[in-house]
């Protein structure tokens, strides 16, 4: 089995974060999520959903942009949570566990 790490990038959205966790905890293939809080102004709700799930959550010290989130995200998906692959992905995007299935056949054709 792969170790998929989800970095999800929340700005002052609160519950499409927690909503588009919810369906990735429920995503066979996923190994960790890691959800990267780029500065917003009210944040608290989303840590303690993330503390409750055993989610890793980070804020960052500034909202850098779009980029700087992410990259935050995957270094931290790298450096601590050992990922092969890392899937980046805003809050309101939706796949499922064949979307991660068809997605590794074709990185198999291509490796």
């Amino acid at each position: 089995m792969h170790k998929i790490v989800l970095v999800i990038l929340n700005y002052n959205d609160t519950s499409t974060t927690v909503t588009a966790c919810k369906r990735a905890l429920n995503i066979n293939g996923i190994s960790d999520i890691v959800v990267v809080d780029n500065f917003s102004k009210e944040f608290e709700e989303l840590h303690s959903f993330c503390q409750i799930n055993g989610i890793n959550f980070i804020r960052t010290s500034k909202n850098g942009g779009y980029s700087y989130g992410n990259n935050i995200g995957v270094k931290y998906a790298i450096d601590y949570l050992d990922a092969e692959y890392i899937i980046i992905a805003n809050p309101d995007v939706e796949f499922d566990s064949i979307f991660l299935s068809k997605m590794f056949a074709s990185l198999s054709n291509i490796f």
